[in-house]
């Protein structure tokens, strides 16, 4: 077996051989006197040998080149810390060729950024848990404790594509060059988060949490319908134990 470019564990055959993928990356943080930086760079690559999304092509085998990075700055000011990030990863823009350029993943099923966007609905990529891949985002945060025992976090998010997508109505979201309409807007749209923290003891914490995401036109036009796309919310609440 291996896991798939999609994420999803298959089993190896003569004429699928899977995903072989490395990753070198180098981040760098520092804080000063309640100012912080902090940096990461990401780039991959690699091949994927006669997966199904890409059996049109003579050559079967697709050179993976993706990248992705993040800068951000943040400044504590008692009792609040507020941050200011921007982070990208590339995209691809044709199924039809032997490259693959966008920054490829193999992630679970856990929140990476965004709680609605990243972890709930298919993102720029066209599916779900894809990480940054054909998403750039621009987060203003702020995380402070109320009380001793009461936290809370927000976090605002500027979303979009970096590469606009190509559709055929009637078809779920696919980053191609080969559909009959082509997508006009890069904008995913902006996505408010919010956690709060309640201490009950030592190592027992109470939690909610929730998101949502006013969607962008990024998301119009892909369905037989042409409909605009709904926005998209979640919460949920629960408890943490460590010990």
């Amino acid at each position: 077996n291996y896991i798939s470019s999609a994420g999803t564990l298959t089993a190896q055959t003569a004429n699928n051989k899977g995903l072989h993928l490395y990753n070198a990356g180098l981040r760098a943080a520092t804080e000063v006197g309640g100012f912080g930086i902090k940096g990461d760079v990401e780039l991959n690559g690699g091949s994927s040998e006669s997966e199904a999304n890409f059996t049109g092509l003579t050559d079967k085998t697709i050179k993976n080149k993706g990248y992705a990075y993040l800068v951000g700055v943040s400044y504590k000011l008692n009792p609040v810390k507020l941050s200011l990030d921007y982070a990208m990863g590339s995209g691809d823009s044709s199924s039809t060729d032997n490259k693959n350029n966008g920054f490829a993943n193999a992630l679970s099923n856990v929140q990476h950024y965004t709680f609605v966007y990243d972890y709930r609905v298919a993102t720029a990529q066209g599916s779900t848990l894809t990480g940054l891949t054909n998403t750039r985002y621009i987060k203003l945060g702020a995380n402070g404790d109320i009380t001793k025992d009461l936290n809370v976090d927000l976090n605002l998010y500027l979303l979009s594509a970096v590469k606009k997508k190509a559709i055929t109505v009637g078809q779920t979201s696919d980053i191609t060059g080969t559909a009959s309409t082509k997508g006009d807007s890069k904008k995913v749209g902006r996505e408010l988060d919010a956690k709060i923290t309640y201490k009950l003891d030592k190592n027992l914490v109470y939690f909610v949490e929730g998101g949502y995401l006013w969607t962008g036109d990024f998301f119009k036009n892909i369905t037989a319908s042409a409909k605009d796309p709904d926005d998209a919310y979640a919460v949920r609440h629960g408890i943490t134990l460590s010990f």
